[in-house]
């Protein structure tokens, strides 16, 4: 490997080199920024969740305050001339409650009974009997819900164990009017067994696919320390201590799952010492659409965000982004997603909590300009690289032709220089006859002819490079005189190398006038035929033709040789200075590769035109000049 081709090497690693670095800072710049929008999106979306779980829960704190605050008398049924004080003896009560089905009482005795008709059998005379048929089959619906009537109270209540929690009895006595103690014992055995339903919390009926909110397997983004979500001052309902007022005493609300499908949602009422149940029934699939899912799909959440519902770490429904669809799901269908906000809610729904999700966090204006940033970086980083690259393998090659043509010029000096020396010797020394004499003669004379274009190439190639050669005047001269000023030089520098010149000057020609130097034209034409024969000189014919013609801007002189031509991919390169067509280890050819630079600058200030072109065979080489006064 040469010296430049190792520096090449260098530089190709260094530059490689301080890519990677910069581009392993803009990796790291850009994730760190992207971190940052992650983490601003995901505050952002946290305050949103909160603030629709804040929502949520005032709304169902709101409806358990009003109705914590009917009186027990009102789930009792009420006769129709009274119904203005008693709206739950309607078919539709006016409630508020989501998913409502109806409200429902059991007594101190295990009765079940509702709003809707008399405790009694006698059917009420107010009512037509299609609405009889309608309260018959809610109030069935509700018994059935609640697998009792009043045969099975009483079997249940001879079956039933004894309460593990303390006795009302005690409490209760403090009222006025307490009852006797049997029937007291009595009512806390029938009452036990809802209790005991809300304890155990039945789940029977919901789908095999719903999933633990463990599986889900959410993955959970640490808060910074001057993160922080906005919590709103929550009403609360009554407190787990029982309320008093005169003689009713009634506990906090309490939620049971009655099914896959209902929720009922009661509390202990004490009534002059006897407890009763009090309380109503929601189809749990509407109360979850009215109360938690339509208020998400209203929210700018749903545009981003999943909403699973759980009950009692049991998946039971989720709300999928953009589509507002509840439906079933496995873990599979949000495991790995971001959690945004888990909370349960309020009680007596304390079982039920909402869990945010996230796929994707929407990472808004500032994702899209921090990619088109990136973007342009890294192509700015990519087309700095390979510009750097390309900048510094030319200033090599420039180096290296430098170089390549010291060592040419060393060369086309040294070599005639020798051979002039030798024969000026052998005729000093008179040791040469008078045939060999003129044979030196004409040698030496020849050789210091080419010596001299030599020189003055070089001379005008330092003037050209360090900017102190004049831009040439061109001024209008006939065609005919340059034609016998070229002839004539290039007669006996192709007779001198041993070549057959061939000329075919246009007569018709002779008579124009084109703008050029003369001095210029016939510099070009020499260098043009010099290289002619350097190329062709192990080629047969050993022929040069050199010729004008009418080309199609203007006048156009042409050198032709029969060698083996030029390769197309060098075509365009030939004309760069230093450039030489053959491998500077192999090429077997004299030069200096500042020929072909020096016709093009010089035919370029005289406003004209170089071309090549391949023959069959050689190769033509072409000048045109503008004619005068066109």
């Amino acid at each position: 490997m040469n010296t430049f081709a190792l520096q090449r090497r260098r530089v190709t690693l260094t530059l490689l080199s301080l890519f990677v670095i910069l581009a392993l800072v803009a990796v790291f710049l850009v994730a760190f920024s992207f971190n940052q929008l992650s983490f601003e999106s995901a505050l952002n979306q946290r305050k949103l969740a909160d603030a629709y779980a804040d929502g949520v829960q005032q709304n169902l704190i709101r409806v358990l305050q009003s109705e914590a605050q009917r009186p027990p008398e009102a789930y009792a049924f009420t006769p129709l001339a009274a119904a203005s004080s008693n709206t739950l003896s309607t078919l539709t009560p006016d409630s508020a409650v989501p998913g409502l089905l109806h409200f429902f009482q059991i007594t101190a005795a295990g009765e079940f009974s509702t709003p809707l008709l008399p405790a009694q059998a006698a059917t009420p005379p107010q009512l037509n009997p299609d609405e009889v048929t309608a309260r018959r089959a809610l109030q069935s619906q509700l018994r059935e819900l609640f697998r009792i009537n009043d045969a099975e109270a009483a079997a249940t209540a001879s079956r039933a164990p004894a309460p593990t929690t303390a006795p009302i009895a005690d409490q209760d006595a403090v009222l006025a009017g307490a009852p006797n103690a049997e029937l007291l014992e009595e009512s806390q055995r029938v009452f036990s067994q809802l209790s005991q339903k809300s304890a155990k919390r039945n789940r029977q009926g919901l789908s095999a696919e719903i999933a633990q909110v463990a599986d889900l397997k959410l993955n959970t983004r640490p808060a910074r320390p001057t993160e922080s979500a906005p919590q709103m001052e929550l009403a609360t309902i009554a407190d787990e201590a029982e309320t008093r007022l005169l003689n009713v005493s009634q506990s906090p609300f309490t939620l049971t799952t009655l099914g896959p499908a209902h929720y009922a949602i009661h509390r202990d009422v004490w009534l002059n010492g006897t407890r009763q149940i009090q309380g109503f029934v929601v189809n749990s699939t509407q109360f979850l659409q009215d109360a938690i899912q339509q208020p998400f799909a209203t929210s700018p959440l749903s545009q981003h965000n999943d909403l699973t519902v759980a009950l009692s770490d049991q998946v039971i429904s989720q709300t999928q982004a953009r589509a507002g669809v509840s439906y079933n799901l496995t873990p599979a269908d949000v495991a790995g997603s971001e959690l945004i906000l888990q909370r349960n809610l309020p009680p007596p729904f304390n079982d039920l909590a909402v869990i945010i999700t996230s796929n994707r966090l929407p990472l808004g204006a500032g994702f899209n300009v921090l990619m088109y940033t990136t973007a342009v970086l890294f192509i700015l980083m990519l087309s700095g690289f390979f510009l750097l690259k390309r900048l510094s393998n030319r200033t090599i090659d420039v180096a290296q032709q430098q170089q390549n043509f010291v060592a040419a010029v060393t060369h086309e000096l040294k070599t005639p220089l020798t051979s002039i020396r030798m024969y000026g010797e052998i005729l000093r020394g008179g040791w040469a006859d008078e045939e060999k004499r003129k044979t030196y003669y004409d040698f030496i004379f020849f050789e210091s002819e080419r010596l001299s274009r030599l020189v003055s190439n070089v001379l005008q190639l330092a003037r050209i490079t360090h900017g102190n050669e004049q831009e040439l005047n061109p001024k209008p001269h006939r065609v005919g005189q340059l034609c016998e000023l070229i002839n004539t030089q290039i007669t006996a520098q192709t007779a001198a190398a041993g070549f057959e010149l061939e000329t075919d000057f246009a007569q018709e020609l002779h008579d124009l006038e084109v703008l050029c130097e003369p001095d210029a034209v016939q510099q070009v034409l020499m260098n043009l035929v010099d290289n002619a024969i350097k190329f062709a000189a192990v080629s047969e014919p050993r022929r040069v033709s050199c010729g004008t013609r009418r080309g199609r801007y203007g006048v156009e002189f042409f050198v032709r040789d029969y060698g083996p031509g030029i390769d197309k991919a060098k075509m365009k390169k030939i004309f760069e200075l230093f450039f030489r067509g053959e491998d500077e280890r192999t090429r077997e050819t004299s030069g200096t590769g500042i020929g072909l630079a020096l016709v093009a600058t010089l035919v370029e200030q005289m406003d004209g035109k170089v071309d090549v072109v391949n023959k069959q065979p050689g190769a033509e080489f072409r000048v045109t000049l503008t004619e005068a006064g066109r």
